[in-house]
């Protein structure tokens, strides 16, 4: 049979024989529902913050809305588009709105594709501007964490505005336990000397799926809550991008709300794990690089056998990612070593390498992206290749091509839960 995966902004083809045992891994499927915008609406008028913003004054307030990568919430611009509705009426100047976009460092070097998938909103005469974490003079100090005293700074625009809004989304992350919400704040919005410290927090604690309690969950916490949004807007998907709900409210109540919901709809069961597994990344928003493609990764260890073989499908078109990534899976040669290595002189990238190196030492991991084999052979001790189907074929010839399939097609935004 014939399957598209997601790669970058189109698809690549792969067939999969009938010899082969196949279960297609799929959570949950949502219909969007077409009272989502009129309970936005709602919700937004009964938080009180829109009132927050008509009582006081106007003229001199300005509002800053925290965007984290538009291109991971298929809903943005709609969501966006309908706050700015709600905003305009009530008298603050656009030029004192602020939009900050969270996003990659790969994408800030061309900012039209999306500007575009956004609408435009600079034609609306807000301010837009890109967060960018190693410009101090765009950074407000605002004090230490209470337990680890991690050094925090955050972006000024959205320290000192008026009001302020974050626009986020939730799914599963084996890095943070949970994206959006306090995760959107710490890793969005901070100065490099925050991510450098948190980041070695990530590297040193394993966390898993839709953990909100453990080290991590609680350094977030601590960063947030020095300056946390006066409104969160949380919007669940289903692995298909349809929008299952926006949650809106104060930070905590509509991330909880926004997690309860995805842990439902995230989970996929899996009878027994299998031989091969295909995985794809998600597509653009989430396979820039290697290391944004890593969330996906997840899954096909979850579901694949000690000994079996992963095909991670993801573009990579901008490489790697980050040297910290890249020279630390070049050193090492287990998950040991890495954390050896964030130890004693961390670098940023470190937090993805030791679960990359995990992988490593019980999974055979063939890549097939953008970029070049001799780099993803030589440094990141994988096999690379350009077509999906001869990254199925190397799996085949180690493993049988009677081998048991599981595939995977968004492994960005799926829990795999073992029967």
């Amino acid at each position: 049979m014939r399957y598209e995966i997601e790669y970058g902004d189109g698809v690549l083809p792969i067939e999969i024989s009938r010899l082969y045992m196949l279960e297609h891994t799929l959570p949950k499927t949502v219909v969007e529902s077409p009272h989502l915008e009129s309970h936005f609406f709602q919700d937004a008028e009964s938080s009180g913050f829109l009132r927050s913003i008509a009582d006081g004054d106007r003229r001199d307030s300005n509002i800053a809305i925290v965007l984290d990568n538009p291109f991971q919430c298929p809903n943005s611009k709609k969501i966006l588009d309908s706050l700015m509705d709600l905003l305009e009426p009530l008298g603050t100047p656009l030029s004192n709105i602020t939009l900050i976009l969270a996003i990659p460092k790969h994408l800030r070097s061309n900012l039209d594709p999306l500007m575009s998938y956004l609408g435009n909103p600079g034609h609306r005469d807000c301010v837009v501007q890109v967060h960018d974490e190693k410009r101090e003079s765009s950074l407000r100090h605002l004090g230490d964490s209470h337990t680890r005293s991690i050094p925090v700074y955050m972006n000024s625009r959205y320290t000192d505005a008026t009001h302020r809004i974050l626009l986020s989304s939730v799914r599963p992350s084996i890095f943070t336990g949970v994206t959006g919400g306090a995760a959107s704040i710490s890793s969005g919005i901070c100065g490099q000397k925050t991510l450098h410290k948190f980041h070695r927090i990530v590297a040193l604690n394993e966390t898993g799926l839709f953990n909100v309690d453990g080290v991590v969950a609680e350094t977030m916490n601590e960063i947030t809550t020095l300056c946390p949004p006066d409104l969160a807007i949380t919007t669940t998907h289903d692995n298909s991008g349809t929008l299952a709900r926006i949650a809106v409210g104060d930070l905590q109540t509509s991330w909880a709300s926004a997690i309860k919901d995805a842990q439902s709809i995230t989970a996929a069961r899996v009878q027994r794990r299998a031989d091969i597994a295909i995985v794809g990344a998600g597509g653009r928003g989430f396979d820039g690089t290697l290391y944004d493609a890593l969330e996906s990764l997840h899954a096909g260890f979850t579901v694949t056998r000690t000994g079996g073989t992963i095909l991670l499908i993801a573009e990579c078109s901008y490489g790697p990612g980050p040297d910290g990534f890249v020279e630390t899976v070049s050193l090492s040669e287990s998950e040991q070593d890495v954390i050896t290595h964030a130890e004693t002189a961390f670098e940023n990238g470190m937090e993805r390498s030791r679960f990359f190196m995990k992988v490593l030492e019980s999974r055979n991991l063939v890549i097939c992206s953008r970029m070049r084999e001799s780099l993803v052979t030589e440094k990141l001790h994988c096999v690379g290749v350009r077509d999906p189907q001869e990254g199925l074929d190397i799996a085949t010839t180690k493993l049988g091509s009677h081998s048991k399939v599981t595939l995977v097609q968004n492994g960005s935004n799926i829990n795999p839960v073992m029967d």
